[in-house]
């Protein structure tokens, strides 16, 4: 690749420069000092790989980077007694006094999710153990149930009572969807009134309503005579007929919940959270146990309903009640929006890939005029009040391995992840991105130093980036080399970090404003 660098335009242009007339001489100047505010580096199409930041540079700009987080584990086998099952780690010795939460690999489960949000809301230190959960726990009951099509027999399509699992220090253990409310209290006894408050506050003196809504009011108002899955949770019917026939229940024999069934579930919830009018939640105006319980669900909800069944959409104006929870959720609670929730995508994605009789992909198919466009996905509140930034700050207060804003998060845990990025982006992305000549290095270090000026104090932006350093940093990703903007449209489309797997979703969405900003042509 050859490309005249910005030093050798800028004299060209000097040396022409005396033949203009003196209007077009400061047109000329003005360009000119456009040009001189973006790094070379960053020129359009061109490469990048002596020119950008080392590694040890954006390291320094990136102190956060050095710093471990919390403890990761992995353990790749089931848990329990069966032959899949291997032996839990020593426990005592990875916690060092901490709780320990086993949770799935995938960031699937919504059982797990309702565990993790808990710990993470109340600010209780633990340790995580990422359990194979592809790997069918051998305690999982025959009758469970499956995924609906037949297709998959793993541990989320005929979920069991082995995760998540969590041990406190106290040695006392909790495990499974069963334990969900023991777990919970025991959250509360750890750090009783704690942020963002009582898990179970006495709202009234004649209904625990929180308790109530956990033990009796949610599997009341959900879909009832499902098959239970982790990755179609309330999608299908366990009435096996309704598949092979017209249900005459407003379904049309696909084996679906019927769409009538959907809306009952939504009025419910919406009656539910209008009981009390001082705050959006459960309970009222704070999160309590109940509004952990029900978020993975609801969320999937968001997320499922308008693809499965036309004109159920829980976050529309139709359910004022749900859709105030739903921002109140991102805005409130920093743990969920920034490190716990999902993506919608992530979820409709699963959906398709686990469930492929449900054949969501023909409702997208640009070319058949029969087919119907995907409903847009809303991962994040759309008024302008909603500031990603601001609730950035909220979660990376008091935790030294986390950046400063959410872009420079994404930096972060590029330099991180460097070394498995460049091997992942080597044999992922086209020819041009090599390991061997340090081609895909070379790209990550300029990506990266486009997300790094985000770093810098300033205001906050749409998409969760810092607004002094907005038009600096959109300047230079819409100069992105060829190989930067193929990196950034690998990481943005799920080809090396996922949501929640591995990156939280308001970091995510500050990833995709530099691709979305970056030209889309690839320039070689």
């Amino acid at each position: 690749k050859t490309f005249p660098s910005s030093t050798g335009r800028l004299c060209a242009a000097s040396a022409s420069a005396s033949t203009l007339s003196a209007a077009s001489s400061m047109m000329m100047m003005m360009m000119m000092m456009m040009m001189m505010i973006v790094p070379s580096s960053y020129a359009y199409g061109a490469s990048s790989s002596t020119t950008t930041p080392a590694w040890s540079e954006l390291e320094r700009r990136l102190p956060n980077s050095l710093v471990a987080g919390p403890a990761v584990y992995y353990h790749c086998g089931g848990i329990g007694d069966g032959d899949d099952a291997l032996p839990l780690p020593d426990e005592s010795t990875l916690a060092d006094g901490r709780t320990i939460l086993y949770r799935d690999r995938n960031g699937w489960c919504p059982r797990c999710e309702q565990a993790w949000l808990a710990l993470e809301a109340k600010g209780i230190e633990y340790v995580t153990i990422l359990v194979d959960a592809e790997r069918r726990n051998s305690d999982d009951e025959d009758d469970n149930g499956g995924n609906g099509n037949g297709g998959n027999d793993s541990y989320y399509d005929r979920p069991g009572s082995t995760l998540p699992r969590v041990r406190w220090p106290d040695g006392t253990v909790h495990v499974g969807s069963d334990d969900m409310l023991p777990f919970l209290e025991k959250c509360e006894e750890t750090m009783p009134g704690c942020p963002p408050g009582d898990y179970f506050p006495d709202v009234s003196i004649s209904v625990d309503i929180v308790r109530t809504s956990i033990e009796r009011r949610f599997d009341g108002v959900m879909p009832r005579y499902t098959l239970p899955s982790s990755t179609a949770p309330y999608v299908y019917r366990a009435d096996g007929d309704a598949r092979k026939e017209g249900d005459g229940d407003g379904g049309d024999g696909d084996g679906i919940v019927q769409k009538f069934k959907y809306q009952v579930t939504l009025e419910e919830i919406e009656e539910i959270l209008e009981e009390y009018d001082d705050g959006p939640f459960v309970a009222g105006d704070t999160v309590t146990a109940a509004d952990v319980f029900y978020a993975p669900y609801l969320e999937r909800f968001a997320a499922l309903l308008p693809v499965l069944r036309e004109g159920v959409n829980p976050r529309s104006a139709q359910y004022g009640a749900i859709r105030d929870w739903y921002d109140a959720m991102d805005a409130r609670l920093p743990c969920y929006s920034c490190r716990v929730k999902g993506r919608g995508e992530t979820w409709r994605n699963l959906l398709r890939m686990r469930h492929p009789d449900l054949d969501i992909a023909a409702k997208n198919d640009e070319n058949d005029d029969d087919a119907g466009m995907l409903p847009p996905i809303v991962d994040l509140p759309e008024r302008r009040s909603f500031k990603p930034r601001d609730v950035w700050s909220k979660y990376a207060e008091g935790k030294p391995y986390l950046a400063s804003t959410p872009g420079a998060e994404v930096a972060s845990r590029i330099v991180r992840d460097r070394d498995a990025l460049i091997r992942a982006a080597s044999a992922a992305c086209s020819a041009s991105l090599s390991e061997e000549d340090g081609t895909a290095d070379a790209a990550l270090r300029e990506l990266c130093a486009v997300l790094a000026m985000a770093a810098d104090d300033g205001g906050d932006g749409d998409d969760g980036i810092d607004d002094d350093a907005d038009a600096r940093m959109m300047a230079a990703a819409s100069r992105l080399s060829g190989d930067a903007r193929e990196v950034a449209a690998f990481l943005d489309g799920g080809g090396f970090w996922e949501v929640p797997r591995d990156i939280g979703l308001i970091p995510a969405r500050a990833l995709r404003a530099i691709a979305n900003a970056a030209p889309k042509p690839r320039i070689a």
